[in-house]
C-alpha cells in the first residue's frame, strides 16, 4: 500500500526569505519494498524578499562546486522580491534529471538592484585586473535543473558613470552531464570617457596593450562583450567584444592632435585587438587606420602595428597647435598625401613615413626649401 503526505499550505520565515509553500509526497505507484522510494513530489513555493547572497545554500549539491561558487561569489548583493518554484517528478530524477527524464524543477526569480559579479575575481587570470560588476542590475533569473539563466540584464557599470548595459544574458548549461558551460552576452553604451575607463580597468587593458590607457575622448561608444568558459581544470577562457564609434572626438595622448568625426569599429578577443578601416578628421583633413595586435611568439614583448594614410595639410598643422611643428608649418604650404606605419615594439614606439611630397611648399633655408610641385 502506497504511502503519501501533503502539505495544504505552510508558512515559513528565515533570515533569507519568507513564503508561503504547498505540496504532497507520494511513494512511487506501482513499485513495492524500497523501489516505492525516495517516491513522487508534487510541490509548489512562493519566496518574498529572498537575499541573493544567500541563495548559493539552496544550490542542490548535485550542482558542480565550480557552479555552486559562481553563484556564491557572482551574487555579491541584492533581493529578488518574489522567487517561483515547482517541483514535480519521480525525486530519483531531480533536481537535474536524467536525459529523458520528465520530471520538472523550475525556479524563476525577478531580480532587483542586483550587485552582480557576471566573472567573479576567482575565475580571473592571477596577473588580470578584476572584471568590473554589474550593479543596480534588473533580470530575470531561471533554474531548470539542467540551466541556469540571468538577462535580459539591464544594469550600470562599476566605476564608469553613465555606461549601461541593456539586454545582457549570462547563461550556465550542462549542470546535469558536465562540465557545466558558462556564457556571458553584455551590451554596452555610454560616454566614451567612462567607457574607456571600464576598458583600461579591466582585463581588456591587456587585450588592447594598454593603447588606450592616456587616450581622451568625447562623445558616445556602443560595445558588446562575450565571454566562454567551462567550469573544468582547464576553464578554456575564450572572449570577443567590439567597441564601435560613430562622430566620437580622440586625443590618443598628450601633445598627440585629436581626432574628430571618428567612425569605426574596434574588435578584440583574449589574444588581442585589430582596429578595422577606421575613418577619422585628423589635422583638417580625411584619415584612415587599420592595424592592431601583431601575434609574437609566446614570452615575447606584445607589438602594435597600425597602417595610416591621409592628405596632410599645411593649414592643419598650423592649427594643430602642435608647437615647434605648428611654428615651422607658418612657413610651409600646401598639402601632400601621406602614408604612415606606427608600431610600438617592447615598448618602443616606431614611425615609417613615406610621402613624395608632391603638393607641399617649404619656405626655409636651403637645403630644406622646396618648391610645391618638386618631389622628394
Amino acid at each position: 500500500k502506497g504511502i503519501q503526505a501533503s502539505i495544504k499550505s505552510l508558512s515559513l520565515a528565515t533570515p533569507d526569505w519568507h513564503g508561503d509553500i504547498q505540496g504532497q509526497w507520494r511513494t512511487l505507484p506501482g513499485a513495492t519494498g524500497v523501489q516505492r522510494f525516495p517516491g513522487v513530489l508534487e510541490l509548489k513555493a512562493q519566496l518574498r524578499d529572498v537575499a541573493l547572497n544567500t541563495v548559493h545554500r539552496y544550490v542542490p549539491l548535485q550542482v558542480s562546486e565550480g557552479v555552486r561558487r559562481y553563484v556564491r561569489e557572482g551574487f555579491v548583493d541584492g533581493r529578488a522580491p518574489l522567487v517561483t518554484v515547482r517541483v514535480e517528478g519521480d525525486l530519483t530524477d531531480l533536481p537535474l534529471g536524467r536525459p529523458n527524464a520528465k520530471g520538472v524543477f523550475m525556479m524563476d526569480a525577478d531580480l532587483r538592484d542586483v550587485d552582480f559579479a557576471y566573472l567573479p575575481p576567482y575565475l580571473h587570470n592571477a596577473t588580470d585586473l578584476p572584471w568590473p560588476r554589474l550593479q543596480q542590475a534588473s533580470a530575470a533569473l531561471r533554474f531548470d535543473g539542467r540551466s541556469l539563466s540571468v538577462g535580459p540584464i539591464e544594469a550600470d557599470v562599476q566605476d564608469a558613470p553613465g555606461v549601461r548595459v541593456s539586454q545582457g544574458q549570462v547563461a550556465i548549461t550542462d549542470l546535469a552531464q558536465g562540465p557545466a558551460q558558462l556564457s556571458v552576452n553584455l551590451a554596452l553604451n555610454g560616454p566614451a570617457p567612462a567607457l574607456l575607463h571600464y576598458v583600461n580597468h579591466s582585463p581588456l587593458s591587456r587585450m588592447t596593450a594598454g593603447a588606450l590607457a592616456l587616450t581622451q575622448a568625447e562623445g558616445n561608444i556602443a560595445g558588446g562583450l562575450a565571454l566562454r568558459m567551462a567550469f573544468a581544470d582547464d576553464p578554456n577562457l575564450r572572449l570577443q567584444g567590439h567597441l564601435a564609434m560613430n562622430g566620437l572626438s580622440l586625443r590618443h595622448s598628450p601633445g598627440t592632435p585629436q581626432a574628430q568625426n571618428i567612425v569605426g569599429r574596434i574588435e578584440f578577443d583574449e589574444k588581442g585587438f585589430t582596429v578595422q578601416p577606421t575613418q577619422a578628421r585628423v589635422l583638417g583633413s580625411d584619415w584612415s587606420i587599420k592595424g592592431g595586435t601583431v601575434a609574437v611568439a609566446p614570452g615575447q614583448p606584445s607589438q602594435l602595428a597600425f597602417d595610416v594614410q591621409g592628405q596632410l595639410t599645411a593649414e592643419g598643422l598650423r592649427q594643430a597647435q602642435l608647437g615647434t611643428l605648428s611654428r615651422l608649418a607658418q612657413r610651409m604650404s600646401g598639402s601632400t598625401p601621406v602614408q604612415l606605419r606606427l608600431g610600438v615594439r617592447g615598448g618602443v614606439p616606431e614611425i615609417d613615413f613615406s610621402s613624395d611630397l608632391v603638393g607641399w611648399g617649404m619656405d626655409l633655408p636651403a637645403p630644406l626649401n622646396k618648391a610645391a610641385a618638386a618631389a622628394l
